[in-house]
């Protein structure tokens, strides 16, 4: 028996003896030194469910009840007080205190209960304390309910017999007549179901998003559907007007012309920097307010050009923050959409996840109405008029072999996080068949000095189809400017026209659409319209632990 424990049953036990109640508000006012000393720093980010799991043991053990208050504790005063013991016990010099601390303890002031767990944070076994003995009003889900897996920023987890029974009732709720038949007669999202159900961990097939260059398809679809399944719709990228791709090409021949005609490697980067300077100075100039695309273009290439010239990119090395990479590199990609009044904003959290981590707060005669739960924050937001159209998600290291935090950023955290804003468009449409179909939301994967974007849409039924570009990078040496960063432009224009064209589309369907009357309720879903599946929830993808943003170099 630990210390505490013992400490704690001796506690509960004397108030018993002495006919007094035992308390949840009571315990932390009474025991604030015995929750100071025996809280390690890997607990810190979950005090209220430490202890409450602690309390909820004690209490099992000895066959007692906890007696309801309305009020709840304060966990304030006693973080803080956690924090500076771990501060005199030199802890902080091995561990890493996470830099919103100070929100944290106003969070767990205001709604310390939110964030709780009933699973043991020491280790021991995961028994609780039963919701019959303590009420949600004192407790809310952080003693009677168990935390459950979740996919994070770096991993993909076990999937909880909630989330399987999720999948399967958001099927049951698709009509047939509106699903995806392929020209084999196979049902696209009856393949889904039937391949989701076989999997053990969250896959974005659960949130049924199909990412087409998932290579787990092919052993799913034969090639005949996948090519259907690529060609459907409108798969295609922009193609930029005559002005812009008049510039790209006048870079293009010269870096070509520069490597052909040097023979002496050792002078290939000089020439092809010289080359690229006197063509960007022949170019132009432009005025931004009638050419800003090809006034980004050039300012773009110039900006760039001078890192070259001053050998930027080989003297920052790897000694660079992902601060330094937006700084540097990728705030130069973002004032490309300075035109079409689309934001860029960064450590800004999503609304449209917010909304769906949130669906289904409401008076239930049962319980409290939750507290409304904290959204991810992409690395970039792209945003139109209060409309979400984008996003992107930004990794420091760059290895040859991708880190798991990279695997599943791509593979299952974006996916999730572009159908939330696509599912946002959607409702603002108003479930409208048509207008779904011409939707598209993006998502700039930045690793490093690398770049890739993916888009996702609907192209047919109920499914949102994820397609990925290839991939460029920001080269060291300015041989490569040609090869690498000119297409790096052109996909970022692109990639603008996309989100502008989604946008435009949206916001005249928004201005010509006339409102009707009428109740809510006795508007059922007809065939103009269908109503997506949202993307799948996990309790715990919500906690604080989860939503924090990883910047350690352990996610191999």
């Amino acid at each position: 028996m630990n210390s505490y424990h013992k400490e704690i049953v001796e506690y509960i036990t004397n108030l018993h003896n002495n006919n007094k109640p035992i308390t949840l508000l009571q315990f932390v006012k009474d025991k604030s030194e015995l929750i100071v000393e025996n809280t390690r720093m890997n607990q810190y980010h979950d005090i209220p469910g430490v202890w409450t799991s602690r309390l909820g043991k004690a209490l099992q053990d000895t066959n007692l009840k906890l007696t309801i208050t309305k009020k709840s504790p304060d966990w304030g005063p006693v973080n803080i007080s956690i924090l500076r013991n771990i501060a005199k016990s030199q802890i902080t010099s091995n561990s890493t205190v996470d830099t919103n601390i100070n929100n944290n303890n106003n969070n767990n002031t205001n709604e310390s209960n939110s964030n709780s767990s009933s699973k043991k944070s020491d280790g021991a076994s995961g028994s609780h304390i039963n919701s019959s003995n303590i009420s949600n009003s004192e407790s809310s889900s952080s003693i009677s309910s168990k935390r459950s897996s979740s996919s994070s920023k770096s991993n993909s987890f076990k999937l909880t017999p909630e989330a399987i029974k999720t999948f399967k009732s958001k099927h049951a709720s698709f009509i047939p007549d509106k699903k995806w038949i392929l020209s084999s007669g196979r049902c696209v999202e009856d393949v889904m179901l039937e391949y989701g159900q076989k999997l053990s961990h969250e896959h974005p097939v659960h949130s049924y998003i199909l990412c087409v260059d998932d290579s787990n398809w092919k052993n799913v679809f034969t090639e005949e559907e996948m090519t259907e399944l690529l060609n459907e719709g409108n798969p295609c990228l922009p193609v930029l007007n005559e002005n812009v791709r008049s510039i790209l090409k006048e870079f293009k021949e010269a870096g070509k012309k520069t490597s052909q005609e040097t023979l002496e490697e050792d002078k290939l980067d000089t020439n092809m920097l010289d080359s690229l300077i006197k063509t960007a100075h022949k170019l132009g100039p432009f005025d931004p307010r009638t050419q800003y695309e090809q006034f980004w273009v050039l300012s773009a290439m110039n900006q760039l050009l001078g890192y070259y010239a001053n050998n930027l990119m080989t003297t920052m090395g790897s000694n660079i923050s992902e601060l330094d990479l937006v700084a540097r590199y990728w705030s130069v990609f973002d004032r490309s959409f300075d035109d079409v009044k689309v934001i860029t904003t960064r450590d800004r959290s999503c609304e449209a996840t917010s909304i769906r981590i949130n669906e289904g707060r409401r008076v239930d005669g049962v319980s409290e109405i939750k507290h409304k739960k904290p959204s991810i924050r992409p690395d970039l937001l792209l945003i139109r008029k209060e409309v979400e159209y984008g996003c992107s998600e930004l990794g420091k290291i760059d290895d040859t072999v991708p880190t798991r935090k990279e695997i599943a950023e791509t593979e299952l955290h974006c996916p999730k996080t572009m159908k939330d804003i696509f599912d946002r468009a959607v409702y603002l449409a108003k479930n409208n068949k048509d207008m779904i179909r011409k939707l598209r939301v993006v998502c700039f994967h930045q690793t490093n000095r690398r770049m890739k974007v993916s888009i996702i849409d609907c192209p047919n039924g109920y499914i949102c189809r994820i397609m990925q570009t290839q991939e460029f990078f920001i080269p060291l040496t300015a041989q490569l400017i040609p090869s690498q960063i000119i297409p790096m432009i052109e996909l970022t224009l692109q990639t603008k026209h996309i989100v502008l064209e989604t946008a435009r589309k949206l916001e005249a369907y928004q201005m010509n659409n006339i409102n009707s009357t009428g109740l809510k309720s006795l508007q059922p879903e007809n065939n103009d319209t269908i109503i997506l599946p949202s993307t799948l929830t996990m309790n715990s993808c919500t906690s604080h632990t989860n939503l924090k943003k990883r910047k350690t170099d352990d996610d191999e």
